[in-house]
């Protein structure tokens, strides 16, 4: 599937099945909002990228698996000049975030989901950028691109599960709200609730 495919039977699923998530996905950014982002983060940005934000200025309270929300336009921008100033003289090589590294996603627990704008045919993969251990690029065909991740998401929400995401199970809470389920995680000391009705993740108990 194409982004807009996906976003369609995104859109549809949360339409039949969770309507907060629904309600709360943000209208298009408009094109010279995109193209604004674009000079201030200094880089052109992969095709879907585009394409997604023009139909969805981020993904309000939806969630990919892993329960991670897309980055408004705005928030791409902000993100992106952040983590690129957080070494100042620091070797590119040796950065703990890289200025070809551009941030669209994030889980709330300070992961986030980044596009490898390095130029090649590489270029637009999606990699995962882990608190505390830095960033690595997927392998798995979702990585691909945008585009991949999207229908990724889109088929989970048709077949019941995201098999290639440690199996997350597409949930809908108390209040009408996606969220992905790790049926794993029960075995954990500690269950981590998400109350999307504020975007907070927390351990229970705390």
């Amino acid at each position: 599937m194409n982004v807009n495919d996906s976003w369609q039977c995104i859109e549809r699923w949360l339409h039949e099945n969770a309507s907060a998530s629904y309600a709360s996905l943000p209208h298009p950014a408009h094109e010279l909002t995109v193209e604004a982002a674009e000079d201030s983060c200094g880089l052109v940005f992969p095709r879907d990228l585009v394409i997604s934000l023009r139909r969805h200025d981020g993904s309000g309270a939806f969630v990919l698996p892993g329960n991670y929300v897309l980055f408004t336009v705005n928030e791409i921008v902000t993100m992106y000049a952040e983590c690129c100033a957080a070494e100042p003289g620091v070797p590119e090589e040796s950065r703990y975030w890289r200025s070809v590294w551009l941030p669209i996603a994030g889980n709330g627990a300070g992961n986030y989901l980044f596009l490898d704008m390095t130029q090649g045919l590489g270029r637009g993969r999606v990699g995962t950028h882990w608190h505390g251990d830095g960033g690595e690029l997927g392998s798995e065909p979702y990585f691909a691109s945008l585009s991949a991740l999207l229908d990724e998401a889109a088929r989970g929400l048709s077949d019941g599960a995201a098999e290639d995401w440690i199996t997350y199970l597409p949930k809908v809470d108390d209040d009408n709200f996606l969220v992905w389920e790790d049926p794993d995680a029960q075995m954990d000391e500690t269950v981590v609730t998400w109350n999307m009705s504020d975007f907070q993740r927390r351990p229970d108990g705390l």
